[in-house]
């Protein structure tokens, strides 16, 4: 079956639309993230009001090196330009050490931290 653009932009329309969901929703969002939060979810994860990371977590959107860039703009609401497409051009992903120092996060955490407050 051949590539249809249209039903491409359907697609990445709701994911879009389900993603930004979090960002509008009337009660706060806050993502926790711990392991790896990349491409779709590092927009679930930059989308949300709170963003709590382990310091050895990982984030980045690797898709950016085929497709673009994510469909939300968080990246760049986020870290601003600069930092925003340092990533995108490269599709590198970063630590929560990193991301903690560039302001990602609203606060890192230790990984055992988890069971108890940052």
């Amino acid at each position: 079956m051949p590539w249809d653009p249209m039903r491409d932009y359907r697609t990445m329309k709701r994911y879009t639309e389900d993603f930004m969901s979090l960002w509008r929703c009337p009660k706060p969002t806050i993502a926790k993230v711990h392991g790896a939060a990349v491409a779709g979810g590092s927009d679930i994860a930059l989308c949300c009001d709170l963003l709590v990371m382990a310091e050895d977590a990982r984030i980045g959107y690797m898709p950016t090196r085929v497709w673009g860039c994510p469909t939300t703009a968080m990246w760049t609401y986020r870290l601003g330009a600069t930092r925003a497409k340092q990533l995108m051009f490269t599709g590198d992903i970063i630590d929560g050490r990193t991301a903690a120092d560039w302001g990602l996060p609203t606060r890192p955490c230790p990984p055992p931290s988890w069971t108890r407050p940052c």
